[in-house]
């Protein structure tokens, strides 16, 4: 709803910077200029760029678990050609014990976000979302998982929709990754329901990124 199908897909420049950490065991700023092509903003150049940064904090947790906490915004101009804000706060918790690696792992990640446009009347209009989701390794190379999502329709804040994600995923090799999704999903301004069966198959070629060829 708010960033579309392709997400934030868009030509630009990004950089990072490790920061100093007194509140954290790491700190890392992205900064993003684009050019703003993508459903969440209506710009068609640099003309009409937007802007990203995200600040991620990291903390270890023991030897088998961490911990991180980020703050996101966004701005560009929407497809109406005002203003078009969007801000975020997520939490990331991942445990895997170091003796039981292949067999053991727990992700737990949520994110909030709440979306501002600016209307050409004057004023603005503001929606919330957001998504928590679980997975765990349950054998080795297989993960299974569900996510929940809640949002708000960003120019219709009464309009919301949420639903419901089981998956499983099968990594066969480093290359190939099977994933199972069933997808329910409901409209509570018109009572409707949508439920998909989504199979996805991922494949990479090409010497493993960590090799040296």
């Amino acid at each position: 709803t708010y960033f579309g199908e392709e997400g934030l897909a868009q030509t630009g420049l990004s950089g990072r910077w490790l920061l100093p950490h007194p509140w954290a065991d790491a700190n890392e700023l992205t900064v993003e200029v684009t050019d703003g092509e993508s459903e969440a903003f209506g710009g068609e150049n640099f003309q009409d760029f937007a802007g990203l940064v995200h600040l991620k904090n990291f903390w270890d947790v023991g030897d088998a678990a961490y911990f991180e906490w980020g703050l996101s915004g966004a701005v560009g101009k929407s497809d109406l050609g005002h203003g078009r804000q969007i801000w975020g706060s997520d939490v990331t918790y991942h445990w895997q014990p170091p003796s039981r690696a292949k067999y053991r792992e727990v992700t737990w990640r949520t994110e909030i976000l709440l979306s501002n446009y600016d209307l050409p009347g004057g004023g603005s209009e503001s929606a919330w979302g957001g998504y928590t989701y679980g997975e765990g390794l349950v054998a080795q190379n297989l993960y299974a998982g569900a996510r929940f999502d809640w949002v708000e329709d960003p120019l219709d804040p009464g309009h919301r929709t949420w639903g419901v994600v089981p998956y499983l995923t099968w990594w066969q090799s480093e290359f190939v990754r099977l994933r199972a999704e069933l997808r329910h999903f409901e409209d509570q301004w018109t009572d409707h329901s949508d439920d998909s069966l989504l199979l996805q198959l991922t494949w990479a070629a090409g010497p493993h990124k960590h090799e040296t060829y």
